[in-house]
């Protein structure tokens, strides 16, 4: 019984087959069985009518040291049993490309923006789109990081602050360029300032008051306010704007009274700074007839919600 001798089957040994120049590629041609030899191809010619490939070898292995765009192309091989007179036909092909140029590393930044805050996470990214086996060497100010992995990620202090590149090689041969650098800032978060717009830090039933809430840096910040350590919600009353920087009382009672202070957190990121430094707001119980002790007769002075008015009063009247 006869029968077709096997096709040998060929596979890359080195781990990529998209090289670049001075690189080394390593192939292996394999049929079961012993006493096979070999003979080698380039885009199906034999290698001994190329110039720029090395002799003709019997070995299953074969071995390009320092590659160049000439190599590049479609790799198969055949097997012989020389003794027989028998030939296989063709390997499976493997098309190996050599770059000429080594590529540039893009570096990305998760999140996008400069500005950070202590506590918060950064990413970076340096990636190659050119073929596969990086290794990635960091920078940080022009200075080399113990960081080799493709992302590095760390969660920020002052000391994080600064420039970042990366660059990357594989093998002994290929270096790329050093990518673009990404600023990084950080900050400590700030602690807000409260402010109150009306001019007194005592009210009467029915009088309005304002208090504001102010961080530098950013317009992100959305804020939460408090009352004697107890979050204050919004109602008939108690009003707040679109980023609750103000707090309104539009008719004051003495439940509002109490130490109030405030406390910013970035929308979206997960940042939030110490509490303000608190406010008293006294609410009297009643209107209130203050003596004015200058006066050579008695003064009174009534205070309503809308204005301040001075109301002297005379002996007479009294």
């Amino acid at each position: 019984m006869f029968s077709d001798p096997p096709n040998p089957s060929l596979s890359l040994l080195t781990p990529w087959k998209d090289v670049f120049e001075n690189e080394t590629v390593d192939f292996e041609c394999k049929v079961d069985g012993p006493d096979w030899t070999f003979t080698w191809y380039k885009n199906q010619v034999h290698i001994n009518v190329d110039p720029y490939l090395p002799s003709d070898r019997e070995e299953p292995y074969f071995n390009i040291t320092s590659i160049t765009q000439d190599y590049k192309g479609g790799y198969s091989c055949k097997a012989h049993l020389e003794r027989r007179g028998v030939s296989s036909g063709f390997s499976n092909t493997v098309d190996v490309e050599v770059y000429d140029d080594t590529p540039k590393p893009t570096l990305s930044k998760n999140p996008a923006f400069n500005l950070m805050y202590v506590g918060e996470t950064v990413n970076f990214t340096c990636n190659v789109d050119v073929s596969s086996g990086w290794k990635y060497q960091w920078y940080k100010d022009g200075q080399a990081l113990h960081e080799t992995s493709r992302t590095i990620s760390f969660r920020l202090d002052l000391s994080n602050g600064g420039e970042y590149s990366c660059a990357a090689s594989r093998g002994d041969a290929t270096y790329t360029n050093v990518s673009k650098v990404k600023q990084q800032d950080v900050l400590e978060i700030p602690v807000p300032s409260l402010k109150k717009s009306t001019p007194w830090s005592d009210v009467f039933p029915d009088e309005s008051v304002k208090f504001s809430c102010e961080m530098k840096d950013s317009s992100d910040w959305i804020y939460t306010w408090y009352r004697d350590g107890q979050e204050v919600q919004a109602d008939g009353v108690v009003s707040f704007d679109s980023s609750r920087a103000t707090l309104s009382i539009n008719s004051a009672s003495p439940v509002h009274a109490g130490q109030y202070t405030c406390m910013g957190s970035l929308n979206g990121r997960s940042v939030s700074s110490r509490k303000s430094s608190g406010f008293n707001l006294t609410v009297h119980g009643e209107f209130s007839f203050l003596k004015v002790p200058h006066f050579r007769r008695r003064d009174f002075i009534f205070r309503s919600k809308c204005f301040t008015n001075a109301v002297k009063v005379s002996n007479q009247r009294l």
